[in-house]
Parts: C-alpha cells; sequence; structure tokens
C-alpha cells in the first residue's frame, strides 16, 4: 500500500481545571476509526485531549483524503465532547506540498 498523501496529527488542549494526574483518564476508540493501531485514537483528561496521528482514506485526491481524515477526527472529538472549534493545535505532514493550498481550504 502506498502512503496516504495527507496524515493530520491533532493535539487539542482546553483548558485545564485542575493537575492531569488528579483527573479521569478516558480512552476514545469510536467506530469508524483504526481499531488494530498500537495506541489508542484518542486520549482526554478532564478536558484536555490529544488525537493520535489520523489518515485519510488513500484515494490519490487530496480534498477526499482531507475530508475523510477530519470526520474521523471529528468522531473521536465528539466521542469526548469536544467539537472542531476547540481544537488548539493541527500538524499535518504531506507528501505532496504542491497540494498544501488545496487541502488546507478543504
Amino acid at each position: 500500500m502506498r502512503p496516504s498523501h495527507l496524515s493530520i496529527v491533532l493535539a487539542l488542549a482546553v483548558l485545564a481545571a485542575g493537575p492531569a494526574a488528579a483527573q479521569k483518564k478516558e480512552i476514545l476508540n469510536p467506530p469508524g476509526t483504526p481499531m488494530t493501531l498500537p495506541f489508542n485514537n484518542g486520549i482526554k483528561i478532564g478536558n484536555q485531549m490529544w488525537v493520535a496521528g489520523v489518515e485519510g482514506d488513500v484515494s490519490g485526491d487530496i480534498e477526499k483524503e482531507t475530508r475523510s481524515a477530519f470526520a474521523k477526527i471529528k468522531a473521536i472529538l465528539e466521542a469526548g465532547g469536544i467539537a472542531l472549534n476547540d481544537i488548539v493545535a493541527v500538524q499535518v505532514y504531506m507528501v505532496n506540498l504542491n497540494e498544501f493550498a488545496t487541502m488546507k481550504t478543504n
């Protein structure tokens, strides 16, 4: 299988109410997200959440891959009670940087 054109790594943080060690850790692996990985799709501690690297479905079309990746991210966030507009930081790794302008408009 060829590598995906797009891999999005999402780091989400919402202001913490207190020390993370004193807060409940929630593992998030909602339906439709990868289940065979050696790590969880999302971890939520208090009101902070981290989402593992998410790839769009490999199609050769950067627009479809971007939409697919964000649909998976949205499912993980919603499982933790977080919305897309709560995202603080996103890292994107691309095979072809010439596709960046198309990716970011989707």
